[in-house]
């Protein structure tokens, strides 16, 4: 196949799927600036040219890839040989203070003078507060209730981050209990990979150190510019737990990274309660209102033809968590992969406001998804 007729292909796709203009088709065209590529659409891209084309793209092959030139020489000229070659709060230092103290003065003495700061955290984070204070109000409290609520939802996020750093450095006196784990056990034993879904309730980010399984590697994605050396002392506890960390940024490699694990059977753990590198999203039934979700890491499980499972680590009591876990099935009716995606963002909305109606103050989405 020759260059022209790759790149007519191409350009067929960008213009019927993408809905690109023809005109705007220029060799010097920016993929992101001019063309409104976002991370969704390169999804698409690379499976329909993986599939017409037999290529393999790699995640690093697209980190200098800027304007449709330079896509076409550094990916499709490569025809002849069949192949593509190629926040967590807090800095480490305090980080490390915080163990320190919980070494030494005990879970309860910190969650004591947690309980002091909440005053002044609820003051200065005004936008956070009011997110939290519309999320009490769609659920039907006063806006003085809600308001007071609003201490508590603090008092227990500072809770679960005291539990999260105990943890992390090796505190293995906590209870977990596992709701519905055979659906996760069934998974685990198929050899097709998954998707974990995840999102801001409870504490998830706890649920990677409670997981205990060597048969498939979890990929977990995270968000945000955290400290490195954080990231790094993550992953190295993680690893022990045969999980992996793929960190998302704007240049779009981590979409790769997703694809290149869900093509290796393996399972990709992401929140998907919160819009971050593509502006694709949908509006969904939430507390008898509608929010905004992000159609990214669903588009991508239809794309890829995977399950999803929806994971819930919740709070039960002092060093006592529940680990719920459900599936996220799409409607049978679905035509395409829009629709399959869309169905699969309605059943996960449900499943987060059923684990909600359980536990209503672990709520901790500090953005306003309904105005989004």
């Amino acid at each position: 196949m020759t260059r022209e007729e790759i790149i007519e292909k191409v350009n067929a796709f960008l213009i019927e799927e993408i809905e690109i203009d023809e005109n705007d088709l220029k060799g010097d065209a920016l993929l992101t600036k001019d063309l409104g590529i976002d991370s969704l659409d390169f999804v698409d891209i690379v499976v329909i040219v993986e599939r017409t084309f037999g290529f393999k793209i790699k995640p690093e092959e697209m980190k200098e890839v800027k304007t449709l030139d330079q896509f076409y020489e550094s990916q499709l000229m490569k025809d002849n040989k069949q192949e593509w070659k190629g926040t967590t709060i807090g800095g480490y230092n305090g980080q490390r203070y915080l163990w320190l103290l919980i070494r030494v003065l005990g879970l309860r003495t910190m969650y004591f003078f947690s309980a002091l700061s909440i005053p002044f955290f609820v003051i200065v984070n005004n936008k956070e507060t009011r997110a939290i204070m519309k999320y009490y109000r769609k659920r039907g409290n006063s806006v003085v209730c809600s308001f007071l609520k609003v201490f508590k939802n603090n008092f227990i996020f500072s809770q679960m981050m005291f539990d999260r750093l105990a943890v992390m450095n090796g505190d293995d006196n906590f209870n977990i209990e596992i709701i519905n784990n055979e659906v996760f056990e069934q998974h685990i034993n198929n050899e097709k990979g998954f998707m974990l879904c995840h999102s801001h309730v409870g504490n998830s980010e706890l649920t990677g150190f409670l997981l205990h399984q060597n048969k498939k590697t979890i990929n977990s994605v995270i968000f945000g510019n955290e400290n490195p050396k954080i990231i790094e002392k993550r992953a190295e506890i993680l690893k022990q737990r045969n999980i992996k960390i793929i960190s998302a940024h704007n240049d779009m490699t981590h979409i790769f990274k997703i694809k290149n694990a869900l093509d290796n059977d393996e399972i990709v753990s992401i929140h998907c309660d919160r819009i971050f590198g593509s502006n694709k999203s949908t509006k969904v039934p939430f507390l008898n209102d509608k929010i905004t979700l992000p159609l990214g890491p669903f588009i991508i499980a239809a794309q890829a033809e995977v399950d999803m499972l929806a994971l819930f680590t919740m709070r039960d009591g002092y060093r006592n968590y529940k680990l719920y876990i459900c599936n996220i099935n799409p409607n049978n009716e679905c035509n395409n992969i829009r629709e399959k995606a869309t169905s699969l963002a309605l059943s996960y909305a449900s499943k987060l406001e059923k684990i909600l109606y359980k536990y209503p103050d672990q709520w901790f989405n500090f953005f306003d998804i309904w105005k989004i």
